[in-house]
């Protein structure tokens, strides 16, 4: 089935913001077991886990509906039609400056949980958005896709603000001495 293009490039802007958010929670991890936090690693570890299966799915779609993932800098097409080659390097450099600007390494754990509240923040927002578009392009299996990942950005978020509320409760010290 060939894909609405516009959808298409929302998947692979989507697609970058879950593999930026996967290298941001594998440093983070790096970072907690650096600083024997290894409850924190662990929680780390398993959200990086959860974003690489979202970009899974997101590139599963991107492909079933004959579009290209954008998994790089590399050139997405050789096509010799200068309209399309402009409309790629267009949804390239899209993904590209979604991608840079979602790494964003904290330098302590209270930083990290607030950079990642806000990384969250901006996909749920994203997904909803995904969502209405996909209503409005009657494409209801990626419309599904979007939902089951919202629910789970929806769950990361509520995870995030448990921890902060801990922090704001007990002290980043106590907090920190749960984590080892």
């Amino acid at each position: 089935m060939k894909g609405d293009r516009e959808i298409i490039k929302l998947l692979n802007s989507l697609l970058a913001n879950e593999l930026s958010s996967a290298h941001q929670y594998l440093h983070h991890a790096e970072v907690a077991d650096d600083w024997d936090y290894d409850k924190l690693r662990k929680h780390f570890q398993k959200r990086a886990s959860d974003e690489l299966k979202h970009a899974e799915s997101l590139v599963y779609r991107i492909q079933s509906l004959r579009g290209k993932p954008i998994t790089s800098g590399l050139q997405m097409t050789d096509t010799t039609d200068p309209r399309q080659r402009r409309e790629a390097t267009k949804i390239k450099a899209d993904a590209i400056k979604a991608y840079n600007n979602a790494i964003i390494i904290g330098p302590d754990v209270s930083q990290q949980l607030a950079n990642e509240h806000l990384s969250k923040k901006d996909a749920i927002k994203a997904y909803s958005e995904g969502i209405s578009l996909c209503n409005d392009r009657k494409d209801f299996a990626t419309r599904d896709i979007f939902r089951s990942i919202l629910e789970d950005e929806d769950r990361h978020i509520d995870q995030i603000e448990e921890m902060q509320e801990q922090i704001s409760q007990m002290t980043i010290g106590a907090f920190l001495r749960t984590q080892v």
